[in-house]
């Protein structure tokens, strides 16, 4: 790469965001909703039918039979495998139930739907999200090299997208191993030994909701988890790809990271628009959060194994979140600063017109990627015959006023 800043849309967002310097380098970051406690929903314990139960009673579906006949139950199933990767999305997507409902069919035929119920029902419903994923899972009989993924260098990115840029919650698998133990994480902070050019030794932690409570439990149960590792700067940015877990870490670290975008039940007799029709909702909604919410005490115990979701789905680029985390696996050492037209975490409609705005340290040419589901990149800026030059510290707008081209989704 050229020092004369061959810029690329991506990971940059973050990198800018960290100044060179000698002194210890702080940095945090929280959403602006904090995601609500639930049961995991063991599939030893019978996993969702309870709750489908009354959803069957109620709209005349046959969910719990499905159940039945796609899923193993019983004794025999593995300890930790059950449903928190749906109470997790649920938990950042959806407003918590808070109080028992009952429901009428309007002939004196009615039904209490407590707590649990309710939540269960919406964990139901995001069985099978569509989401954005970083990091790949591991799997029994898996490299060490696949262990050590994610790397601290790639968390951290995607936290500060996220959490910082974003204002949203992720969802974290804190187990490197075969198992799977998905929480909603809102927080995060990493403090360093220096910002300079040069190793530095850092420490993460990361806020997260928990899923170790009954099934009727309504609030935010909040559990930490500390990690360590070491990074290299240059030129006032990380060195992608530099990051390394350290000390009890290199075993005991997250593995993937996700963002649940889109409901999607795997039980094809779960319709999410009459699980909200049943729960009185119009349409999901965000918990409202406290100014300054306490920071929780250290953990020092190991959670309880959660349940094993499916694999995030890939997807094409749809979201605000996706344009601004195009993956492009290089980097350059002087700050650019990337922003959306609408960054606010909505979704874009197919065919919606998208600009973007840039501004970076040194002059140089630009170019913006799209990456597809299966990882492949196609160059979307600069078009035939335009020269993708842009200057230093001048914010540039693409598209451009004159230029007769356009960028959707």
């Amino acid at each position: 790469m050229r020092r004369s800043g061959l810029a690329m849309f991506g990971w940059m967002v973050w990198l800018a965001a960290v100044a060179a310097g000698a002194e210890p380098y702080r940095e945090q970051a929280q959403a602006g909703t904090i995601p609500w406690s639930g049961y995991w929903w063991p599939l030893r314990e019978g996993g969702l039918v309870g709750p489908l139960s009354k959803y069957d009673q109620a709209t005349g579906r046959a969910a719990v039979a499905w159940e039945k006949a796609n899923r193993l139950m019983g004794p025999n199933v593995p300890s930790w495998q059950g449903f928190c990767h749906a109470w997790a999305a649920s938990s950042i997507m959806e407003t918590e139930p808070r109080q028992t409902r009952t429901w009428g069919d309007g002939r004196g035929q009615r039904l209490a739907l407590a707590i649990g119920d309710q939540k269960g029902m919406l964990a139901a419903c995001h069985t099978d999200d569509v989401a954005n994923s970083y990091g790949q899972r591991f799997n029994e009989g898996g490299s060490e090299e696949a262990r050590q993924d994610i790397a601290p260098d790639a968390l951290w990115r995607v936290l500060k997208l996220y959490l910082e840029k974003q204002k949203v919650p992720l969802v974290v698998d804190i187990e490197p191993g075969p198992e799977v133990w998905n929480f909603p994480v809102y927080a995060y902070e990493v403090q360093s030994d220096g910002s300079g050019d040069g190793p530095h030794s850092a420490v993460l932690t990361l806020w997260m909701v928990d899923d170790g409570v009954p099934p009727d439990y309504v609030g935010s149960q909040v559990r930490r988890l500390t990690y360590t590792f070491r990074y290299t700067m240059r030129g006032g940015a990380v060195v992608l790809g530099s990051g390394r877990w350290t000390g009890r870490s290199q075993q005991d670290h997250p593995d993937f990271v996700w963002f649940p975008y889109l409901p999607r039940a795997e039980n094809p007799e779960v319709q999410y628009n009459a699980v909200r029709q049943l729960l009185g909702q119009a349409s999901p909604a965000p918990v409202p959060t406290p100014p300054a919410p306490p920071r929780p005490p250290e953990v020092v115990s190991r959670p309880q194994p959660g349940p094993r979701p499916n694999d995030p789905v890939a997807s094409p680029v749809l979201t605000p979140v996706e344009l601004a985390a195009l993956v492009v696996n290089r980097t350059s050492s002087f700050p650019l600063d990337v922003t959306v037209d609408r960054f606010d975490g909505g979704k874009y409609r197919p065919g919606e017109p998208i600009s973007v705005q840039v501004t970076s340290g040194q002059a140089g040419f630009l170019y913006l990627f799209y990456v597809d589901h299966r990882g492949n990149l196609t160059l979307l800026y600069p078009p035939p015959g335009h020269p993708g030059r842009i200057e230093a510290h001048t914010p540039t707008n693409v598209p451009g006023p004159n230029d007769d081209f356009v960028f959707c989704t």
